[in-house]
């Protein structure tokens, strides 16, 4: 079985519910590209379809990744100030190495 690469992470991978959600790639959701985009693909073994990490992954917290996903549509998200953030820790670990 061949699923988009986008839809399988290793987040998914570990909640058994979430993953078998995003592999059953609903006619939708396979039509929601533009035919003009190469569309890669993964075959996942028996051994990865079984993995269970040795720690649970995090809950996603659906309320801050929907206000971000708000946030980038309404071109909020990436602001000066964030800029400046992400610029510094680049830099303090470039140094850092």
């Amino acid at each position: 079985m061949m699923y988009d690469v986008v839809t399988v992470t290793s987040r998914a991978a570990s909640q058994p519910a979430l993953f078998e959600r995003l592999t059953q790639q609903p006619a939708e959701r396979r039509s929601a590209l533009p035919d003009s985009v190469e569309r890669d693909e993964v075959e996942l073994s028996q051994a990865a379809r079984e993995y269970e990490p040795e720690q649970p992954a995090a809950p996603i917290r659906t309320d801050l990744v929907e206000r971000i996903r708000e946030d980038i549509a309404g071109g909020r998200y990436l602001t000066p100030d964030k800029l400046d953030i992400a610029l510094e820790r680049l830099l303090g670990e470039l140094v850092e190495t």
